[in-house]
């Protein structure tokens, strides 16, 4: 039926329904003698909203404009989103507006496959400013397509290219995102993701995925990262009931790049690093993550939590493939600070492959700074995955004196390789499995040292 048919029958049907209440109202009328006054409904004899095919063109920014003063902004069509993003952007005769503040509703699904799509965000307003969303966006469960095919260098990438939490988290949620992006050079400390390119201040995703059969491969240079949903995070943040469904490569030969399933890096941009809190909840990972030469990990590559910093994962999942140049992890590749919570998780049964170490959970725990403690909780659902491959693959001490990892609870599987030397704490609810393990090992506090290459293991 076509379109316009459609139209004229559910006309057809509201016809129906007036005279069927005309008639009731009557009976009414004629069996208690009363007079009835009655006005039909409003009814918005709009169609319903399908996916809209972006044709390029731009809506009246007064379209969107004429809204933020409410405090909410409804997106209707492509071209309505395309607008959108040339006022944050500062595009075209617009001053650039971050939407701090304002609640952004998608109201369709989108189809913006004709032409790369320029991110929202990210663009240079001068040599230290950039343009960035600060609002909060909420998908109401459309999808958006968008591609990029076109050789080009970029700093940030995605849907949106740069978000930046002010006194509140920017928020984006309900969405899914189907992209391919291709022949993407990021240049130095430059990121992409499906999603969002990269993050300043907190942000937080709740139910937001990569559809199956996106993919992002990029060709980056030193400190490059690509993520599922973000690429890089600059101060911690959140991810509720989220997954990657794409694959993720990136091909730079720099030892310092980063590949990660929903986030390539989370770390902070200044020196100090405290209260950086990164929580992974209900989260699913099933695309292949490849970083060619440096970290990859199913959820993230790398994180930096130093004092005060929290790490949390409840109830995830890997799925996917996971291959590092250096390490790679199930859950995360390579760990910078503290490991507060693994609570019914799981680094998947998939091939997870470092060159140098690689953990079902962890690749590596990396210590900077002086007696550094990690605090890991660990519940593990998948006990039998261990055969070939432990739970963390590397303890590096880096600089630091003798750093150690308490394990209050769960099962620390297997022995991980060991650079300078580490203690490692088990309590009287934990244990340790594994060839070569110590017996018995709960409630006991061992040092792991190199020697001739091997590891060996002393109770302290």
């Amino acid at each position: 039926m076509s379109k316009k048919k459609q139209k004229l029958a559910h006309g057809g049907g509201k016809g129906c329904l007036v005279l069927f209440a005309f008639l009731v109202i009557f009976l009414f009328s004629s069996c208690t003698n009363r007079y009835v006054v009655w006005w039909p409904p409003i009814v918005d004899d709009k169609e319903p909203l399908t996916e809209d095919v972006w044709d390029g063109s731009v809506a009246e920014y007064s379209t969107i404009l004429n809204q933020i003063s409410s405090g909410v902004v409804r997106i209707r069509s492509a071209a309505e989103f395309a607008a959108f993003r040339d006022i944050v952007n500062g595009q075209n005769g617009n001053s650039p507006n971050n939407f701090a503040g304002i609640n952004v509703f998608l109201e369709t699904d989108l189809d913006l496959t004709a032409t790369d799509w320029m991110p929202i965000g990210g663009l240079a307003l001068s040599e230290t400013e950039d343009s960035s969303f600060s609002g909060n966006f909420d998908g109401q469960n459309h999808t958006v397509k968008y591609k990029h095919e076109e050789s080009s260098v970029i700093s940030s990438y995605g849907l949106f290219g740069l978000t930046e939490g002010q006194e509140e988290p920017v928020v984006i949620k309900n969405l899914t995102v189907e992209a391919n992006i291709t022949n993407l050079d990021v240049s130095v400390n430059g990121a992409a993701g499906i999603l969002v390119g990269q993050s300043m201040g907190e942000i937080r995703f709740e139910n937001c995925s990569s559809a199956p059969g996106s993919s992002l491969d990029i060709k980056g240079d030193y400190m490059s990262c690509a993520g599922g949903l973000i690429g890089a995070m600059n101060e911690g943040g959140s991810f509720i009931g989220c997954k990657n469904s794409a694959d993720i490569i990136n091909k730079s030969d720099s030892t310092v790049s980063y590949a990660g399933g929903l986030v390539g890096v989370i770390y902070t941009s200044t020196i100090d690093y405290n209260d950086v809190r990164c929580v992974f909840e209900d989260c699913t990972n099933t695309g292949d993550i490849t970083s060619i030469a440096s970290i990859a990990g199913g959820f993230a590559a790398n994180v930096v939590t130093y004092d005060g910093g929290t790490i949390e994962f409840i109830s995830c999942e890997n799925q996917g493939a996971i291959s590092g140049g250096l390490w790679a992890g199930g859950l995360i590749g390579d760990v910078q600070g503290h490991l507060n919570k693994i609570e019914a998780c799981s680094g998947g049964s998939s091939s997870i492959l470092g060159t140098e170490a690689a953990g079902r959970l962890f690749g590596r725990l990396y210590s900077v700074g002086s007696d550094l403690t990690y605090t890991i909780m660990i519940d593990d659902e998948n006990d039998d995955l261990y055969d070939s491959i432990g739970t963390i693959g590397l303890l590096d001490a880096g600089s630091s004196n003798i750093p150690t990892a308490k394990i209050l609870s769960g099962t620390l599987h297997g022995i991980p390789q060991v650079q300078n030397e580490w203690t490692v704490s088990i309590a009287e609810n934990a244990d340790w499995v594994g060839e070569g393990v110590p017996a018995d090992p709960s409630g006991k506090t061992f040092k792991l040292s190199l020697d001739n290459g091997n590891v060996t293991i002393t109770e302290i």
